[in-house]
């Protein structure tokens, strides 16, 4: 029997240029120990490549973050709202 492969969520800094993905590695070592594979998922990935991960993961991680952003509920933005990635919201809400 294989070990699971645990896919990840990953954050994005919308504020750097170039645009990055990071996590904070106690995901990948809590995946680890847990006797799982991780798998990070940037958010990023077209929709061809998270269809193919789609078909070989085991379980989803989602690590969370900043905010999703209100508008996609037809809320206003709260000025407490914060950190509002688009590309995230879209792979989070998508899986």
């Amino acid at each position: 029997m294989r070990a699971p492969w645990i896919g990840i969520t990953m954050s994005v800094s919308v504020e750097a240029t170039p645009e990055r993905s990071h996590l904070n590695a106690t995901y990948v070592r809590a995946v680890q120990q847990g006797g799982g594979v991780p798998v990070l998922l940037p958010p990023h990935l077209g929709e061809e490549a998270l269809a193919a991960l789609w078909e070989r993961i085991d379980g989803l991680l989602l690590t969370g973050g900043g905010d999703v952003d209100p508008a996609r509920f037809g809320q206003e933005r709260h000025p407490t709202v914060y950190d509002v990635a688009p590309l995230r919201d879209d792979l989070e809400l998508t899986v």
